[in-house]
């Protein structure tokens, strides 16, 4: 799901009408709340109450640390079932999710939103909310959470929305799950006995705080619930849109000037009341993010808990120098809670203006105010206390890690012990959990079935890499340490005086990952580990042995072996021979599906890609390394690019055909392991046999527009290993596939053209600088003469091939364009109906720039995107009736030589006449009519 999008949902559910409606359902739910005696779940007047529930691992970790904490405190006061009931509602109704459901319930199955959107399709409002619920933005530095077990959980928990054809808003709210009261009234009682403790914590603030007050007082709460009712203003941003005409023009000069004033005074106005809605709206915004989530409250009671001990450390922390700069720190509204709060200028927060992004169903300025205004409450807000959020460690509860131990450390993480040595230490795990929180989705996985990540603890010790906190940005990124930094801790070292920051090393490898290619990266990678989690270690036996001195630990970022029994080696299809060896298509039941952004396996389709027995596991170990250094490099970013799923064991015959181990008994003698890639199969095809079934005659316009999306989609793919420094060196039609898609929902199949053999590619900031000319020109796809593609080359990579540059990828990027167009069965569809081929303008100068002699006057990829988007989308493209306007054809007016040099190699092609378009012929006889 888009990150605008994303915004914009958001923002539309934070409307103040929305608050308003949920106000009255927290208030109906305390109306109708039963007493503890009636066995009876939570009853309503709501025709509609979606039953929400805690998932497994939200009630093993409340019932721990309710347990603990209680275990260790005073006895507390008896305390009826009514009272904990009122305080369970309240605490429900500001849990994350329990909000987010309604909130989107409210929004998306509203009846109106459901015929302005949809067009009365109830299904469609359906699907949107269900994929809404999997996605939420946590936290203001935009994180995303995935929620695919909790929204699938939902939807089985609430069949009857499937029969509804509309929710209007009084009829529809959300209750616990009766298999969750207990529990719920269980923590009703602790946090009605704990309201100091909590107090301050996300979700435990101001509204809270006074609602769980007068909980004794049910008359009281009810007034104040239905106070908030009436405060909050009821009006949706539509309001915005619907301002009335000015007044009909007149005529003359005087009645013109006095329209001019009144359209000025009207536009003030409008601006007015635009800062009016953004600054409720932001107001809104601010309060719907103020919610709890049950693990990070679990940690925050027994880090405050465990920092009784520490106040002084972190108060020193919080006066420190380097803390000081950046932030100051106060009571928070008379309370006795320290509120810490930004004092560098907004400058950082206003970096990217709002108008850059694109906004949904709104209005540019409205979407602008509103973003500025949340940027800057944002910016100002109180943080929470330290002392409920850091794990503080005294400097002699650390010790230091012996030698034999940090030769484990790298197991499946990709980190070099060797790297880390004299930096690690340990403290006892017994009470805070330092496990590293990425998503909803991921971590329930760690308390349920007690699965640690590799390298979190050593017996029950958690692991920590020391780093003197000035050098790691946490200081100035304090804001967002409970979303980025969760798994951390800090000590101080009284003899130097020196503040240290403490980093698990699954985390130290997730910043890694997110600095390197992206959160996705990191939330891919760990999703990985967990899925082949009873293999790691195997696999990385596996990999020492093959690779020997090659070995490098980040190769397992990417690098899977695949037991060979899982893919299905007695049905594999042929599909052709190279230098690498025989592709076959084959079935593979492990293959990894994303469905919005959640990973299943299942059964599937790949490309089985197997070596020549020439290279085999101890002759060409280098042939990995050279892999690894690509896939590393992509490891959660390889969009644009065919996937890379790993590689697996096989033996063949003396002919080089796999052997199903299945069907023998034994193994001949002339059988030979050799190892075999699997990779993701473009059902598609290779490029060019994709676009001559796709393109379709006396469509030219529409026949450019294919071709133009696919060698845009080449373009992304580029773009994405050129930023990874990788050069792909490699691009022909075979080595361009095409894959489809559909998206949930929606009947149109989309098509993807992605990068295939990455594998050959090389790192150019490592890689060609350290590899000698005799390994790199002996390459099977270097050597010109066996290169098969051998036209698609610059002449810079034929005669210096060690000197390769991103540049010769745009250059072989042109090559394949201008073969596109000069295909024996492409080119006749591009014409008019006299025979003359229509020249798409805008992309003929991008071949021309892309096919440049020099290197330094082509485009980089990025560029090269940005100008595919314009040829397509621009004002002069192929969406120029949008505009307006007329697509520019060719017309022969300037010279494009290097274009003109690409096509005159075809023979078939008439090139004199055909510059000159029926495009501008048309339009000349046009303007003679």
């Amino acid at each position: 799901m888009e990150d605008r999008y994303l915004f914009h949902i958001r923002e539309r559910c934070s409307w103040p009408r929305i608050t308003r409606l949920r106000h009255t359902c927290l208030r109906n739910a305390l109306s109708y709340l039963p007493s503890s005696s009636n066995s009876n779940a939570l009853s309503s007047p709501y025709t509609l109450p979606l039953r929400i529930r805690l998932q497994p691992f939200e009630r093993t970790l409340l019932s721990n640390t309710l347990s603990q904490l209680q275990s260790e405190s005073k006895p507390q006061r008896t305390m009826s079932d009514l009272l904990a009931e009122h305080a369970a509602v309240i605490l429900f109704f500001r849990w994350s999710w329990a909000d987010n459901v309604l909130r989107l319930a409210l929004t998306e199955l509203d009846p109106e939103w459901v015929t302005r959107c949809h067009r009365g399709d109830f299904n469609a409002a359906l699907d949107v909310f269900r994929s809404s619920s999997r996605t939420r933005v946590r936290g203001r530095n935009d994180l995303y959470d995935r929620r695919y077990y909790r929204t699938e959980q939902l939807m089985r928990d609430n069949p009857e929305l499937r029969e509804r054809n509309g929710v209007k808003a009084e009829e529809i709210t959300v209750m616990p799950h009766k298999e969750d009261l207990d529990i719920w009234k269980e923590l009703g009682r602790f946090v009605l006995s704990n309201i100091e403790r909590v107090s301050g914590f996300p979700g435990f603030r101001r509204e809270v705080l006074e609602l769980l007050r007068l909980v004794e007082d049910q008359k009281v709460l009810r007034e104040c619930v239905e106070r908030m009712v009436e405060e909050t203003p009821e009006f949706p941003p539509d309001d915005l849109d619907d301002s009335e005409n000015a007044d009909d023009e007149g005529e003359g000069d005087d009645e013109v000037a006095v329209d001019a004033e009144a359209q000025k005074a009207k536009e003030e106005q409008d601006e007015e009341r635009t800062r009016d809605w953004a600054k409720i709206t932001a107001t809104k915004i601010m309060e719907a993010e103020d919610l709890w989530d049950v693990w990070s409250l679990c940690r925050m009671l027994i880090v405050s808990k465990q920092n009784e001990l520490h106040k002084v450390g972190i108060d020193q922390f919080i006066t420190s120098e380097e803390f000081a700069e950046w932030w100051k720190t106060g009571n928070q509204d008379g309370e006795s809670l320290r509120a810490i709060v930004a004092k560098k200028p907004l400058s950082e927060a206003f970096s990217q203006r709002p108008s850059e992004i694109a906004s949904l169903f709104f209005k540019e300025d409205s979407q602008e105010f509103l973003e500025l205004e949340f940027r800057r409450r944002a910016h100002e807000s109180p943080i929470i206390d330290p002392m409920i959020l850091f794990s503080f460690y005294p400097w002699e509860a650390l010790e230091k890690i012996d030698a034999k131990s940090l030769v484990d450390l790298e197991s499946g993480l990709g980190l070099d012990a060797k790297a880390l040595n004299g930096t690690l230490c340990t403290v006892s795990a017994n009470s805070v959990n330092h496990t590293l929180y990425l998503t909803d989705d991921l971590f329930p996985s760690h308390v349920d079935s007690g699965y640690r990540y590799p390298g979190l603890t050593i017996g029950n010790r958690v692991v920590f890499r020391r780093q003197k906190l000035e050098g790691t940005g946490i200081v100035k990124q304090f804001r967002y340490f409970l979303e980025l930094w969760n798994d951390c801790a800090f000590t101080y070292d009284p003899s130097s005086r020196t503040f240290y920051l403490l980093q698990t090393l699954p985390g130290l490898k997730m910043r890694q990952l997110e600095h390197r290619s992206g959160f996705w990266a990191a939330f891919d990678f760990f999703d990985f580990k967990y899925r082949h989690r009873s293999t790691l270690s195997i696999q990385r036996d596996t990999l020492r042995q093959i690779l020997a001195e090659h070995y490098d630990p980040s190769y397992s970022d990417f690098l899977v072996l695949i037991d060979s029994r899982e893919i299905d080696l007695a049905n594999l299809e042929f599909i052709g021979q190279g230098s690498f060896g025989r592709a076959y298509k084959a079935s593979w039941s492990r293959k990894p599906t994303k469905i919005y952004d959640h990973t299943e396996e299942g059964r599937g389709t790949v490309a089985l890609k197997v070596a020549l027995v020439e290279k085999s596991f101890d002759d060409q170990a280098k042939f990995f390394v050279e892999l690894a250094t690509v896939y590393s490099a992509l490891a959660g970013d390889s969009s644009g690019c065919v996937p890379f799923y790993g590689f697996c064991k096989v033996f063949v015959d003396e002919t080089g055909h796999v052997i199903d181990l299945n069907a023998i008994n034994a193994l001949p003698s002339s059988t030979k392991e050799t190892f075999a890639l699997v990779f993701d199969f473009a059902e598609q095809g290779d490029i060019l046999g994709f676009l001559e079934k796709r393109l379709k005659p006396e469509e030219p316009e529409e026949n450019w527009l294919v071709i133009c999306g696919a060698l845009s989609g080449l373009a992304h793919g580029l773009m994405t290993i050129h930023k990874k420094g990788i050069v792909h060196r490699d691009i022909h039609p075979k080595n361009v596939l095409v894959t489809s898609s559909r998206q949930a929902g929606e009947d149109e199949i989309e098509f993807d053209c992605l990068l295939s053999d990455l594998g050959e590619g090389k790192d150019i900031t490592t890689t060609v600088k350290n590899m000698d000319l005799q390994s790199l020109t002996s390459s099977s796809s270097m050597t010109t003469g066996s290169y098969p593609y051998a036209n698609f080359m610059t002449p810079d990579i034929t005669n210096h091939p060690q000197d390769s540059s991103t540049a010769d990828d745009i250059f072989s990027w042109g090559l394949l364009a201008v073969k596109i167009i000069s295909n024996g069965k492409i080119f006749p569809l591009l014409c008019d109906d006299d025979g003359k081929v229509l020249y798409l303008a805008g992309l003929m100068r991008v071949l021309e720039r892309c096919l440049d002699p020099s290197p330094a006057r082509r485009f980089d990829a990025t560029t090269l995107v940005v100008v595919m988007d314009e040829v397509m989308d621009g004002p002069s493209g192929l969406a120029a009736s949008a505009y307006g306007g007329e697509t520019e054809w060719y017309d022969g007016s300037y010279e494009l030589p290097q274009v003109r040099k690409g096509l005159e190699t075809d023979s078939e092609l008439n090139l004199t006449p055909g510059w000159l378009t029926l495009s501008s012929r048309k339009r000349k006889a046009d303007s003679e009519l």
